[in-house]
């Protein structure tokens, strides 16, 4: 709003008091302080007063304060500049005020205070606490107050997405032979009687179908708006409707009213689905060696939370309560203080054949009892190896296909006697029992007796061209052989273990033809 000036300030003799400009209008949050500054020129001997100009309140003459109001003062700046000051500024001070001067003919001219006031919720124009049962509608109301109008937003307090309605399309109903036919977007109709009034259609009408009744009477067009579900993080509006409620949109809402005056502020409103128990376990049957410790879960879906406790026995036997004990340990863990599921565990130590029983997880609430079965049997402990039957097929078989390791060559050179150098026949061939240490010595020995003879060698009449031969033979044999001692002592018992798995294998692939 712009300051008024009166028409007859705009006429003056030269040196006669005016206004220099026009008084600013201010806007202040609620608490602050606000300033009203009048700028005159050539106010001379003449008086500047501050009057409030709705019920023409006298707040001030020149320098001094006449109303009782504490939180009013002036100031003034080398006669020029009067300010009018109101502290801690309250809404019943928005408004406009008057600065006059005292001439023959009265000057004044007008400046307005703006109070804003932040946002404020109106708890008995808003809902607390809700419990529903599941399937039910619901509307949630937040009522806020403040200057300018506070904007209402939504929110789930756990962050996760409000499930809301929006329209999709839109038909109408007439009468027809005294009936309504109304007709859906679908397609489908809702026959009513004549005599049907709105909180009859209304009831007819499928959840999810809003009906904008125009009038009761028969014949008259009654539109319909089919709502299809949404799922958004924030929704805007003073009343929030949930249709078909759900457990899944059991949380606490939050109202947050907010008009750019801080502070916002918000509401909590807990929304409670009520529903019968739900127990679900992703193992129906158990197997357990014996002496071992064996875990049973299932999980609790239920609100008004559930009593959940475990049963022993088959469905036709009598059921036993079981209760914490050496032999068993029971535990429930909850989600969270606001999630309607529970894990529930049972621990079966030192399984035993008396055990084996179904297991039964039981939840009961106000509204009705679940349960779910769990059976355990015992689970015999694994053999390793053949059969009887395998075992002697494998030992025949063994017998007449042994498997050898033979140092020596396929030559028939091979098996001729050599000497040492000393005269002594050589033990080339002979099975060594001492182990791979006489190996070694045994190789040394080769070694020295092939050195003699290469020394001799060296003479040319002192071997023949078959003597060379075969001493270069015998070498690399003895390289050969060395190599296969040194590389591991193990080499020969696990080329015999894996003879042994081939003959295994063998032996079944036999069995089996058999038995085809």
């Amino acid at each position: 709003m712009l300051a008024d000036v009166d028409a007859s300030s705009s006429i003056t003799s030269p040196g006669a008091p005016h206004f220099a400009e026009l008084i600013r209008n201010v806007t202040v949050p609620l608490g602050r302080e606000a300033v009203l500054s009048c700028v005159i020129n050539n106010l001379a001997e003449y008086k500047v007063g501050w009057l409030r100009a709705d019920d023409q309140t006298i707040l001030s003459l020149h320098r001094r304060v006449v109303t009782h109001n504490p939180r009013v003062s002036v100031t003034h700046d080398e006669s020029r500049t009067w300010n009018l000051h109101i502290r801690q500024i309250k809404e019943s001070d928005q408004g406009c005020y008057m600065c006059q001067i005292n001439t023959a003919v009265m000057k004044k001219q007008l400046g307005c205070i703006q109070v804003q006031v932040p946002p404020d919720i109106v708890d008995d124009r808003s809902t607390s606490d809700v419990t529903v049962n599941e399937g039910d509608n619901v509307t949630l109301t937040c009522t806020a107050t403040g200057k300018p109008t506070p904007r209402i937003v939504w929110r789930r307090e756990d962050g996760q997405k409000i499930v809301v309605f929006r329209p999709t399309a839109t038909t109408s109903a007439s009468n027809h032979n005294n009936h309504h036919g109304m007709k859906t977007s679908s397609g489908g109709s809702i026959m009513m009687p004549a005599n049907a009034t709105a909180a009859t259609i209304d009831d007819a009408i499928v959840p999810g179908l809003q009906t904008h009744h125009q009038h009761q009477h028969p014949g008259i067009v009654v539109p319909m708006t089919r709502e299809r579900s949404k799922e958004v993080e924030a929704y805007h509006g003073e009343t929030l409707r949930l249709y078909r409620v759900t457990r899944q949109m059991m949380a606490a809402y939050m109202c947050i009213a907010s008009n750019d005056v801080p502070p916002a502020v918000s509401k909590r409103v807990p929304l409670n689905v009520n529903f019968p128990p739900l127990v679900t376990s992703s193992m129906n049957v158990v197997g357990a060696l014996l002496g071992t410790d064996v875990r049973l879960t299932c999980q609790v879906e239920s609100h008004p939370p559930s009593i959940n406790y475990w049963m022993k026995g088959r469905q036709q036997d009598q059921h036993n309560t079981i209760l914490p004990s050496a032999k068993y340990s029971i535990d429930g863990e909850r989600g969270g203080s606001s999630s309607y599921k529970t894990s529930m565990t049972l621990i079966i130590h030192n399984f035993q054949p008396q055990d084996k029983s179904a297991y039964i997880c039981v939840a009961a609430n106000s509204l009705g009892t679940a349960e779910a079965s769990i059976q355990i049997y015992e689970v015999a402990r694994a053999t390793f190896g053949p059969t009887p039957t395998i075992r002697s097929a494998i030992s025949t078989l063994g017998a007449t296909n042994d498997f050898i390791i033979n140092d020596d060559d396929e030559d028939d050179e091979d098996d001729e006697e050599e000497d040492d150098g000393d005269g002594h026949p050589s033990t080339k061939g002979r099975p060594n029992k001492s182990g791979v240490t006489s190996q070694k010595a045994n190789t040394n020995k080769k070694k020295h007796s092939r050195h003699q003879k290469h020394e001799t060698s060296l003479s040319p009449m002192s071997m023949s061209p078959s003597d060379e031969y075969r001493d270069r033979k015998q070498e690399q044999r003895d390289e050969t052989a060395n190599q296969i001692r040194g590389s591991s002592s193990g080499a020969v018992p696990r080329i015999q273990a894996a003879q042994s798995f081939i003959r295994y294998r063998l032996v079944v692939f036999l069995l089996f033809l058999f038995a085809v």
